[in-house]
């Protein structure tokens, strides 16, 4: 019973630091009643025009990270329109097995 008594004391302050955190996460009021109004094929086009560009751009070496995220786009999006860069990029820089576990 002592115990549970001593835990009842703790509870204003944990009540007080969650809510303290909980302010931190709060959406900025710059973003309040924003909506998505962009067609699924248009964020699909705006997607696809930044890789693109990113793939374009020759100042910019393109990590693994990059490759793995279009391979992955590529999945999601139930499309091939990146499989020949991405199976390019992995043909001459193959993943070592550290990055894969790092990766995950």
């Amino acid at each position: 019973m002592r115990r549970l008594m001593r835990l009842f004391h703790f509870i204003p302050a944990i009540v007080s630091i969650k809510k303290t955190v909980a302010i931190g996460f709060m959406v900025p009021t710059t973003w309040k009643g924003t909506d998505i109004t962009m067609s699924a094929a248009d964020r699909q086009s705006t997607i696809t025009g930044a890789i693109q560009e990113m793939l374009g751009n020759e100042t910019t070496a393109p990590s693994n990270d990059f490759f793995s995220i279009i391979a992955m786009y590529d999945l999601y999006s139930n499309t091939t329109s990146f499989q020949e860069p991405v199976t390019t990029y992995f043909t001459n820089n193959p993943f070592k097995s550290e990055q894969f576990l790092m990766a995950q």
